[in-house]
């Protein structure tokens, strides 16, 4: 099963202020891009068909919590955090 995966604007407006404040950039860079790799790679497995799951992520230096529609197909990136 093919899933897209969007961020909301939240979650996309905390990655961008977390990556302007960071001194890591590059680390945050690659921890968003591998995020994205991995929910498209498993997404099958957090899977339920009777509901929208949420889900918690974390690719140090970057953490996320995100929703599974398998109705719709859909990844949603719904806010994300830093940790150290």
């Amino acid at each position: 099963m093919k899933f897209t995966i969007i961020w909301t604007k939240e979650a996309d407006a905390i990655l961008a202020d977390i990556w302007v404040r960071s001194a890591q950039r590059i680390a945050i860079t690659n921890a968003a891009d591998r995020i994205d790799a991995l929910l498209l790679e498993k997404a099958n497995e957090h899977v339920d068909d009777e509901s929208i799951s949420r889900h918690f992520l974390c690719i140090t230096p970057l953490a996320i919590v995100f929703e599974v529609s398998a109705q719709d197909r859909m990844i949603k990136v719904i806010y994300a955090w830093e940790v150290a």
